[in-house]
């Protein structure tokens, strides 16, 4: 029978784990949480928040294969020493590896000899806090480190919290390889130079000082993972980071008393937050393992909590009779729009978007591009966006000064139920004309596919507003921005925050012809599109240093690049005979397939499966240079060809010519001269591009 739920704390957890009365059972599913989820969870730690509850199963060791914490699915199985019974970890190891990874070095240390065996490379980040330097002007100082007198007693008192959202977002990770010289994580290549990371190593802990006081990005870095470490050493390093922020932040440099009152309260309330941490366990005995899976069942019903938009609808209901899911779905399955052609790219997309929306069965670019699915269900993200956009639409429509902080769901919240009600059907139209935009300028066919979904909520903002919307070099602007943005690593943190504070930017641009904005895209595009070290330069795309660094091209290049060329002077034909045009326009009924230019079969070795050097990271052949989006059908066509049919097909030839590509290297199985002329034509036309929209987006 199951006990009483009792709460077991961090340092419980630990010790139990270590101990081996903790392990995870080899059934279990892998660990799946998003950085952004591990994030959040973090915050809720730092807010002091309840996080939860774990269920295990009190059983014998012998009873299940099992692995430790953090393992990946091939990791060979923990075998168990200590006692007969162990507690096996039904429900609650994505919070568990998570808390571990945020608030420990147990994956710094437990893996240390095999990085490999990690099931997930953000267990291997280190996590930090953000104190603003004195430079940075934002609004984010929590812990009031420019004044120097965060006070714990006081916030206490008076019942003062953190909201989970402010703290969200300031929490940054970093790869350990960014922070520290000359280390590796894997067994792969590697220079004699380089060395595995050790936590402990004194010169690894004395780079992650200087990386944490060096204000990079106007701010300071407390590493959470170091709060409330066993290890002397770390101790010590964290003692010395939280000491020389406080001097950093302080232009007194007299104010020692009060630097040293500061951290001794930041850091006091940050090691509460840890040591006042626990989880409800639920503890079932081996005797009733169907109790304990009816427990899992219910814990995981659904699995879809309350949140913002629930109690937005539920608002709402006192100034409307009509459901606002239901208005939603409606709006999106029958409004009929008619968009201007002369806002649409100068290329033959206009035509065939012309010739979409006057089909009968075409209504909107929302409904086009099936953001609800067969069960009438809004796609989640969209309806995030929604949310922004509305959030943005009201504070711009009362004239309040921006903030970004509107979007926020404590903000969302506070927003007048008459005021959503009366946007409603503005907000659908500034979103229904961005999701337009991005079809149409940047080859992107599911809302999913936006990299950046604060630039949705951006586009969508402006576009609620007819004489932004009309005006096409408001949209050569825009895409001007979306490309910069992606190809020259424009926000590589705090996207949110830093996306949407472009918004004021914009506005001096599109009110006032104020060119400042262009003026710093414009030096970004010279310095950073396709030239961004170890992100989109050449030696990383076209992998000639992989051999050496170890450091492979981001698997996000690969969508980029297909992305663009799909946009590119209304995209290209299929690769079959009387191919179909692909651009953001095709189909969204039909899914398009990532397709190896250079075809895996060419360095396939007997018996070897293609699967098998798809998985490859290491192999040229999987850069996202050799890559393009076509159908399924042209895909099946092609598997079934052999190489020599593949180098012969003219339809094929054509179409690799028109986008770029050497078929000479292609034909000759030339890896590396295809990759450096598909960069070169890439970067070519993404330069013809970027210099016309720029000249058109200074007309404004």
């Amino acid at each position: 029978m199951s006990k009483l739920t009792s709460p077991i704390k961090l340092d419980d957890l630990i010790q139990k784990i270590e101990d081996q009365e903790l392990v995870l059972p080899d059934f279990q599913r892998n660990f799946v949480w998003t950085e952004d989820k591990m994030k959040s969870l973090f915050a809720s730690v730092l807010c002091q928040m309840p996080i939860g509850s774990i269920l295990v199963l009190d059983s014998d060791k012998n009873d299940f294969a099992c692995k430790k914490i953090g393992a990946g699915a091939k990791t060979s199985p923990l075998t168990l020493t200590k006692g007969s019974i162990c507690s096996y970890l039904l429900d609650g190891q994505q919070r568990i590896t998570s808390l571990f990874a945020g608030f420990t070095t147990f994956y710094f240390t437990s893996y240390k000899n095999d990085f490999r065996a990690i099931s997930s490379h953000d267990l291997l980040k280190m996590y930090f806090l953000k104190i603003p330097t004195y430079k940075n002007d934002s609004n984010d100082d929590i812990f009031n480190s420019k004044e120097l007198s965060f006070n714990l007693v006081k916030r206490s008192k008076k019942n003062e919290y953190f909201s989970s959202s402010t703290v969200f977002d300031l929490i940054e990770s970093k790869k350990v390889t960014e922070i520290c010289d000359n280390v590796f994580l894997t067994d792969g290549r590697k220079s004699n130079e380089k060395k595995r990371f050790d936590i402990l190593d004194t010169k690894c802990l004395e780079q992650i000082i200087s990386f944490c006081i060096s204000g990079k990005d106007e701010y300071y870095y407390i590493p959470i993972q170091f709060i409330e470490s066993s290890h002397d050493e770390i101790q010590e390093t964290y003692n010395k980071i939280v000491k020389a922020i406080s001097i950093l932040v302080s232009k007194d440099s007299n104010a020692s008393d009060k630097q040293e009152s500061w951290r001794e309260q930041v850091k006091k309330y940050l090691s509460n937050c840890i040591t006042i941490l626990q989880l409800n366990c639920i503890s079932v005995d081996n005797s009733n393992k169907a109790r304990a899976i009816e427990i899992y069942s219910n814990l995981n019903i659904g699995g879809i909590k309350l949140d913002v938009f629930d109690l937005i609808m539920a608002k709402l209901g006192t100034v409307s009779n009509v459901n606002f899911y239901e208005r939603l779905t409606t709006l999106i399955n029958t409004t009929d729009v008619k968009y201007p052609i002369d806002v649409l790219p100068k290329t033959p997309i206009s035509t065939d978007f012309d010739t979409l929306q006057n089909t009968p069965n075409f209504h909107n670019m929302t409904d086009y591009y099936q953001i609800i699915n067969d069960k009438n269900e809004i796609e989640r993200l969209y309806i995030n966006v929604f949310l922004n956009t509305l959030g943005l639409y009201i504070a711009n429509s009362k004239g309040k000064h921006f903030d970004p902080n509107v979007i926020k769901q404590d903000k969302l919240l506070e927003l007048d139920p008459k005021e959503i009600d009366a946007s409603i059907n503005t907000i659908f139209k500034g979103m229904d004309r961005a999701i337009l935009f991005f079809a149409t300028r940047c080859g992107i066919r599911k809302i999913a596919d936006i990299n950046y979904k604060a630039e949705f909520a951006v586009i969508a903002f402006f576009f609620c507003y007819d004489d932004y919307f009309n005006n096409s070099k408001i949209h050569d602007f825009f895409e001007y921005w979306y490309w910069i943005s992606i190809f020259a690593w424009l926000y590589p943190s705090n996207q949110n925050i830093k996306i949407l504070g472009e918004i004021p930017e914009f506005k001096k641009l599109f009110d006032k012809g104020d060119k400042t904005i262009l003026e710093k895209l414009a030096e970004r595009q010279k310095n950073d599109v396709l030239t961004t070290k170890h992100y989109s330069d050449k030696d990383i795309l076209t992998m000639i240093t992989v051999s050496s660094t170890d450091e492979y091209p981001a698997a996000v290049m690969t969508k980029y690049i297909c992305q663009f060329y799909l946009a590119y002077d209304n995209g290209y034909k299929d690769l079959q005979k009387n191919g179909t045009q692909l651009n953001g326009l095709y189909s969204p009924d039909e899914s398009l397939d990532i397709h190896h230019i250079n075809p895996l079969g060419a360095v396939k070795k007997l018996g070897q499966q293609t699967k098998e050097l798809r998985n490859k990271k290491d192999n040229s052949f999987n850069s996202p240079l050799n890559m393009l989006y076509i159908t399924k059908p042209a895909n099946k066509m092609i598997s079934d060809m052999s190489l020599s049919q593949y180098s012969q097909d003219k339809e094929i030839k054509d179409v690799i010519t028109l986008i770029g590509c050497d078929y000479t290297s292609v034909v000759n199985g030339d890896i590396k001269d295809f990759l450096a002329r598909r960069f070169d034509d890439l970067n070519a036309k993404l330069t013809k591009q970027l210099n016309y929209l720029h000249k058109r987006a200074d007309q404004i």
